[in-house]
């Protein structure tokens, strides 16, 4: 017999991509999206990052090059736990965000 219990289905999958298209009377634009969440496994502050997803497959995002973008969260080291969203728009312009879980601060009762 087998028991899960927790938050393992409330996380988000390691590692997603997706391809959304939109159309208007004026255009259609493609808008490609790559993600992953996971452990800082190398970092070269502004050129790569490699992330070790929960099924222990490496993905590695550039942080650098023409028509990119990246904005990586303050703290970011080898072993941090991170997720990596990188955005990809009609005209190959690329967006990486790298940020790390927020803590959740504990409220203090006061009398």
């Amino acid at each position: 017999m087998v028991l899960i219990t927790g938050g393992l289905f409330a996380q988000a999958p390691a590692e997603t991509e997706q391809t959304t298209k939109k159309t208007t009377a004026t255009a259609t634009t493609k808008t490609q999206l790559h993600s992953a969440s996971g452990t800082v496994k190398d970092y070269a502050e502004g050129k790569s990052i490699v992330v070790t997803n929960a099924k222990g497959k490496d993905v590695t995002f550039d942080l650098s090059g023409d028509n990119l973008t990246a904005k990586v969260a303050p703290g970011v080291a080898i072993g941090s736990k991170v997720k990596v969203i990188e955005k990809t728009d009609n005209a190959g312009k690329k967006m990486v965000t790298v940020s790390m879980p927020t803590k959740h601060k504990k409220a203090s009762s006061g009398a």
